[in-house]
């Protein structure tokens, strides 16, 4: 398709993008050299493929610390304490209110689900 779109045989294609777009255009090149002449990969994760997958997290975890060791403690007990709503099913209702939630929280997988959402949301902040 690539090779379609040129407006002549020797026109130079570069691929570029951004985050995973970025790691996509990079492997793009690596699989078809001969057709992409270069790649662009802006903020691409390419080592991240390849190691363990704690270090993404301890990644994360670094910055909010250097900007703040206050904060990346305050995110660290926060999850401690959703932690311990998990555990006591009496609190579900206590946390569908501090969270404005659509619908009651009813179980352990609802918390664990809250959970997952804002774990996304702080490495997605990163």
């Amino acid at each position: 398709m690539v090779e379609a779109l040129k407006p002549y045989p020797e026109a130079p294609v570069i691929a570029f993008g951004g985050s995973y777009g970025g790691m996509l255009s990079a492997m793009f090149r690596l699989k078809y050299p001969h057709i992409v002449d270069g790649a662009i990969a802006s903020s691409a994760p390419l080592l991240m493929r390849w190691v363990d997958t704690e270090a993404f997290y301890n990644l994360t975890s670094n910055v909010y610390e250097n900007i703040s060791k206050t904060c990346a403690e305050q995110i660290d007990y926060s999850f401690y304490f959703l932690q311990q709503f998990r555990q006591r099913d009496n609190l579900y209702e206590d946390l569908s209110l501090i969270f404005k939630s659509c619908t009651q929280f009813s179980s352990p997988d609802h918390v664990d689900s809250l959970l997952a959402w804002l774990a996304d949301t702080y490495e997605e902040m990163v």
